[in-house]
């Protein structure tokens, strides 16, 4: 009787250090597989705050585009006044009427909105 019961201590025990030793391998295999992952979450983080400088750089870029552009709009409605003005044809006559005209419907919207206040 006495052997049956070292027998199954000696068998527990082999079972015990083989489950701890199995449990011991899967931890280590978790702790890498997690450095691994934050090691590449970090990688991604840094990238993504790369590009998210970068999409805030190219829309200060774009507002000063979209500026410029209006700006130029603006120069060219001048000049194309200018020359109607010194051209004198039926043509260049009629764009600096609508012209004129669409100035003075601008500015009695600015004055009815004044008037509202």
């Amino acid at each position: 009787m006495y052997f049956f019961i070292l027998f199954k201590y000696i068998c527990l025990k082999l079972h015990f250090q083989s489950l701890v030793e199995n449990t011991r391998d899967k931890l280590n295999r978790l702790r890498r597989t997690l450095k691994t992952a934050l090691t590449e979450f970090q990688r991604l983080r840094e990238r993504h705050d790369q590009q998210l400088q970068k999409h805030q750089q190219l829309l200060v870029e774009k507002h000063a585009l979209e500026n410029e552009l209006s700006l130029l709009k603006e120069q060219v409605k001048t000049i194309k006044l200018a020359q109607a003005i010194q051209g004198g044809d039926d043509q260049s006559t009629r764009e600096l009427k609508n012209q004129i005209n669409r100035y003075i419907r601008e500015v009695d919207r600015c004055l009815d909105l004044i008037k509202r206040d």
